[in-house]
């Protein structure tokens, strides 16, 4: 190759290394934030309950709440509050 041509491939090198590493660190901080999602999901799936044979005959998801909560205080004797559940 010629000098020139040398010449231009060096520069272009040169101007492509910066973009390289940042491609390379945005890869790299991508996966962690992957990995902290997963984790974030995993640890509020386990604060989650299902509850088994209540009727959903309720006409919101309001009034759906407002009866499990009354029923986990009534039948469980605890006290839980509309609010406790997200």
């Amino acid at each position: 190759m010629s000098k020139q041509t040398e010449d231009i491939i060096s520069r272009m090198d040169e101007k492509l290394a910066p973009l390289s590493r940042e491609v390379e660190n945005l890869k790299l901080e991508n996966k962690e934030m992957r990995i902290k999602i997963t984790s974030l999901e995993k640890m509020r799936r386990s604060n989650n309950i299902i509850l088994h044979g209540i009727e959903e005959t309720e006409a919101s998801e309001l009034q759906l709440m407002k009866m499990t909560t009354k029923q986990i205080n009534t039948d469980l004797n605890i006290s839980l509050d509309i609010r406790d559940i997200n």
